[in-house]
């Protein structure tokens, strides 16, 4: 993550919660939690959690009512669905 888009997490945090901005000076990374439906290539945001660079939980959302979305091509969601949901295939092997 760079340090451009750490400072912005940390607006991000300000606009909505002043004093938990505090404690998001040290923030360091997210994970992100999806659920993917590969049959129908949709993805679902199921949770996510924010550390700070000691790997202390600084905040953590679970969506209850995330709501399902279409995979858009050329997108992050279209990797992890590429990774999850297609199985690589094996070269074929020549007769000798």
């Amino acid at each position: 993550m760079t340090d451009d888009t750490r400072k912005k997490r940390v607006e991000e945090v300000k606009k909505y919660d002043l004093e938990k901005s505090i404690k998001y000076q040290n923030y360091h990374h997210e994970t992100v939690l999806w659920n993917i439906d590969c049959k129908n290539k949709r993805i679902l945001m199921e949770e996510f959690i924010d550390f700070d660079k000691n790997g202390k939980v600084l905040d953590r959302y679970r969506y209850n009512k995330s709501e399902w979305e279409s995979i858009i091509p050329n997108s992050g969601g279209e990797r992890l669905y590429q990774n999850a949901c297609i199985t690589p295939q094996k070269p074929s092997k020549k007769k000798k």
